[in-house]
């Protein structure tokens, strides 16, 4: 009989590699399928890690199969990522097992003529399993003679062990970890891929409404759980030890799921007490609930998304949290702006790639295409544009992504503020009472807020704030 785990894992990793599901998804429908709180964390762990790791084990699976993995049926290859995965990730894990339930899925899913295939290439795996075939990492010597050189000026022999190594070994797309090095150089994206390739710790934003920041460690410490306060985000608490999820606590909406890096941007909105402030890409509804807190739960707040489905799910987080001075309203900021020069602040957390959330989110890594970028970079500002009619005389506009990469960010900007001369740059540092005062590296000279895993072991987010005359 297949593990239940193993099976979950397998028709969950398989949606979302046929795009049918998101992660997110996927595992949401696998917790609903298993009943045991062990097999749903086995097969998590499955599926994240399978995605997380896919460049390398693309390439292993390659060796062991002695054929390109174009010639693999799709489902038979996704059944040797997920245990490959399980073979050289998960040393607990009996070889035995990983082998024998692959070869009962193989027949299970209809490809039992693939299953003495599917059996010969994990042994061979298992006899490579503490030396896989993977390229090396660059000679320390030559990377440091190149140390102070552009990426481009390389020898080609490095520039494609660098490469080769950083896609494969540490299982990034080629292309993203060459735009990487070109501009902030090799140890700095291998840091990226390391912190990229760590899992996220689980991190909560206090909820100001309903508690502070010493009551919860106190009352999560009652129900075993155990955090430490976050490096740079006010209300953040890592968790250390425990599931929040597992207490009394978890429905008290005292406090929200959110990354620390999600967290500095509302506090770049330094929005107050009384003031009229529109969100205008608001669901999950983290941010919109931060602000709320912010605003000491006054005034006015206009939060809006585009589909039902995100409205309801934003309704949901607004109940939760307790607010009361939050209005919900359905609105496509790209087909135009249902508001006028009303709001002291208007932020415009915009749809991006995504590509700065890879450690949580392993799956955007293959997901997105360098041709991407151009196509966000149109709706970020037709949503900027329209949100900014918005803001009154003298007001702020507040523009933030999850994404890495300049075409989705400054570019946005530059390209706005051409169009818009009326708003001007409020360099971050002015808001430093609201920031951190350890994350003054993050503001850039153009006064941007922007994050780096290998500056600031946060996720990699954009913010900037712009002032209409």
């Amino acid at each position: 009989m297949t593990s239940p785990a193993r099976s979950a894992a397998f028709y969950a990793f398989w949606s979302v590699t046929q795009k049918r599901a998101s992660l997110p998804q996927a595992l949401n429908k696998t917790r609903q399928d298993l009943s045991d709180k062990r097999d749903r964390s086995l097969a998590a762990d499955i599926v994240t890690g399978t995605l997380r790791w896919q460049g390398m084990l693309d390439h292993v699976i390659q060796e062991c199969a002695h054929r390109p993995n174009s010639k693999l049926d799709p489902r038979i290859l996704d059944l040797l990522r997920i245990s490959a995965y399980q073979i050289f990730r998960q040393d607990r894990v009996p070889i035995a097992a990983i082998v024998n339930d692959a070869v009962n899925l193989t027949r299970e899913i209809g490809r039992a003529h693939a299953a003495g295939f599917v059996n010969a290439v994990l042994r061979s795996m298992t006899r490579v399993r503490h030396e896989p075939p993977l390229p090396a990492q660059p000679d320390p010597e030559e990377l440091a003679a190149h140390e102070n050189t552009s990426f481009e000026d390389w020898p080609q022999p490095l520039q494609d062990a660098t490469l080769d190594y950083l896609s494969t070994t540490e299982s990034h797309p080629r292309w993203l970890v060459e735009r990487w090095i070109i501009r902030y150089g090799y140890s700095s994206t291998l840091a990226w891929a390391h912190f990229n390739n760590t899992p996220a710790p689980l991190t909560l934003r206090t909820n100001r409404i309903k508690t502070d920041r010493d009551t919860l460690i106190k009352e999560l410490e009652q129900h075993a759980v155990h955090v430490t306060q976050a490096r740079h985000a006010p209300d953040g608490l890592i968790v250390l030890e425990g599931n929040p999820l597992h207490t009394p606590l978890a429905q008290s909406g005292k406090f929200f799921f959110q990354s620390e890096a999600s967290q500095l941007i509302s506090c770049l909105a330094n929005v107050q007490s009384g003031q009229q402030v529109l969100d205008t890409c608001a669901a999950p509804g983290g941010k919109t609930t931060a602000l709320a807190a912010d605003m000491n739960n006054s005034g006015f707040l206009v939060a809006t998304d585009v589909r039902k489905s995100r409205i309801a799910l934003l309704a949901k987080t607004i109940r939760h949290s307790g607010a009361t001075n939050i209005r919900i309203a359905q609105a496509d900021f790209v087909a135009g702006s249902p508001f006028s020069h009303s709001f002291d602040c208007v932020v415009v957390d915009a749809p991006c790639t995504g590509l700065g959330t890879i450690r949580t989110d392993p799956d955007i890594r293959w997901r997105c295409q360098p041709n991407d970028f151009s196509k966000m970079a149109e709706i970020q500002l037709s949503i900027l544009e329209q949100a900014s009619q918005a803001v009154k005389s003298g007001g702020r506009l507040l523009y933030s992504t999850c994404s890495s990469e300049p075409e989705e960010n400054e570019e946005v900007i530059v390209s706005f503020l051409k169009l818009h001369p009326k708003f001007s740059i409020l360099d971050a540092k002015s808001l430093r009472d609201s920031l951190s005062v350890t994350l003054t590296s993050a503001i850039n000279s153009s006064g941007h807020l922007r994050t780096y895993p290998f500056l600031h072991g946060l996720d990699a987010f954009f913010a900037t704030v712009l002032v209409s005359d």
